[in-house]
């Protein structure tokens, strides 16, 4: 990680991370955790695990916040206020309905990758006297539509968004699922275009691997070169 210069004015510097340095950091992360809560690491993530992750970065967990008066559809949002603990609040209706677990799941992750990555720009522009969203607080909203693909130039949300994706999917796990798949497929290597039938059933692999989405595991394979939105690609695949 380094500090860039931001353009846009809202903040002085930007931490930036590359998508390697992402991979690795979340691995070790939610790896460390799992070792040390149940002694091996086994995937899917159960949602205790998130819970306690969010605690073990340092904040306070509202899991069931009524966000009904937030203005467009929120998940959950993680507040930082000077001289307190982070807050973290994730939406009641997705903390009280099972069928919500996968969005619960980005939104846990999501709000993790604020606490962890964002705190100390927040701090410093809180200190700096500047305002952001509500008075003296830095308030990052979990919305549905930046969740998991936000732009690149969304750089705090598109920070979040891979890391959700690289702590449910942590690269070395996903790496041998894709292994496997290649291997009893009997295809030599990807990407696949994301439509393809190879691509759909990789998607399946992951899904079933860590009990995510469809749509948590597509971004995911896009964002590690997997799966290519592209009509054509080059490399073998499944007719």
């Amino acid at each position: 990680m380094h500090w860039t210069s931001n353009y846009s004015g809202r903040f002085p510097e930007l931490p930036y991370y590359s998508a390697c340095e992402l991979d690795h950091l979340c691995e070790q992360l939610i790896t460390t955790l799992l070792g040390s809560r149940h002694g091996h690491v086994a995937f899917p993530v159960a949602t205790a695990d998130l819970t306690v992750l969010i605690e073990y970065l340092g904040a306070t967990l509202d899991a069931s916040a009524d966000l009904s008066a937030e203005e467009r559809m929120t998940h959950g949002c993680t507040v930082f206020i000077p001289g307190c603990r982070p807050l973290v609040r994730i939406a009641r209706r997705l903390s009280a309905n099972p069928r919500y677990q996968h969005r619960l799941w980005i939104a846990l992750t999501h709000v993790c990758a604020h606490v962890w990555l964002h705190r100390p720009v927040s701090g410093a522009w809180s200190r700096s006297g500047h305002l952001f969203g509500d008075g003296h607080r830095v308030v990052y909203r979990c919305e549905p539509t930046t969740m998991l693909r936000a732009h690149v130039s969304n750089w705090a949300e598109w920070q979040a968004g891979y890391v959700s994706g690289a702590l449910l999917m942590p690269v070395s796990a996903l790496r041998e699922v894709i292994r496997q798949f290649l291997k009893r497929e009997q295809v030599l290597r990807g990407p696949f275009p994301v439509s393809s039938p190879a691509g759909q059933a990789l998607v399946r692999e992951v899904v079933a691997a860590f009990a995510v989405s469809e749509e948590a595991a597509r971004v995911r394979l896009l964002q590690r070169a997997m799966l290519t939105e592209d009509a054509v690609v080059q490399g073998q695949l499944f007719t």
